[in-house]
């Protein structure tokens, strides 16, 4: 989750019954698909034969499609697996069915043991698609931005109350216009598609702000952020 602190020039005075609205976020274009790093396993197949487990990682980056990341993962294998003789790693692989981007891992050969790959993060498994029958989105993990905020009175959202803002698609949208300008993107709500809440409180002199995705996890990489907010009563 990533949160910010904004000092206002002066204290705000606002009526009662005066509600905000996001019109615009403008952020880096760095929306990694993942913003930790993931772990991922080779080991025996059906845990028969001798083959230790080996824990492999794969770092966040600003990866622009499933083929980098899956790219990424195999150089990963090759490099960290040692592999001689006869011996035949295990590798993701990718081929596109129409709209679909499928993903398949295939099993190898090590020191005479059959292995495969074990994919343990939510995240990855989102991404690749592996309980989607093999359907991989490299945003599948970013398909919203959460924008929540101190100004705003909470509200129920899934399960709990939070003071969220708003919830930002991602891809484009009816609700909204996407921009994306050299290493910047900026989604703009129009009028009639903004969603004004409640102030919390009519008299404000600084506010927090924290960003979470889907995952509840920190969405944004390094860069800045800009809101624009429209107050009404």
């Amino acid at each position: 989750m990533c949160a910010f602190h904004v000092r206002f020039p002066r204290r705000l005075r606002f009526h009662h019954r005066t509600k905000v609205a996001l019109a615009a976020i403008t952020l880096t274009n760095s929306l990694h698909p993942f913003n930790s790093t993931k772990q991922f396993w080779i080991k025996a197949k059906d845990g028969k034969g001798k083959y230790p487990d080996t824990l492999l990682y794969v770092e966040p980056k600003n990866y622009r499609t499933l083929t980098d990341l899956v790219d990424e993962m195999n150089d990963i294998i090759t490099t960290e697996i040692q592999a001689v003789g006869s011996d035949r790693p295990p590798q993701f692989s990718l081929k596109i069915e129409g709209a679909n981007s499928i993903i398949t891992l295939t099993d190898g050969f090590l020191n005479g043991v059959e292995v495969e790959i074990d994919v343990a993060s939510k995240t990855l498994r989102n991404i690749l698609g592996l309980d989607r029958q093999g359907i991989g989105y490299i945003n599948a993990a970013k398909n919203q931005l959460f924008i929540y905020s101190d100004l705003v009175s909470p509200r129920v959202v899934g399960h709990v109350t939070a003071p969220l803002l708003r919830a930002v698609n991602s891809l484009p949208s009816s609700e909204h216009s996407v921009v994306e300008d050299f290493d910047q993107i900026s989604y703009r709500f129009p009028d009639s598609k903004r969603q004004y809440i409640q102030l919390a409180q009519t008299e404000v002199g600084e506010a927090e702000f924290y960003t979470a995705d889907d995952t509840g996890e920190e969405p944004l990489g390094s860069g800045k952020v800009v809101l624009t907010l429209h107050f009404k009563k």
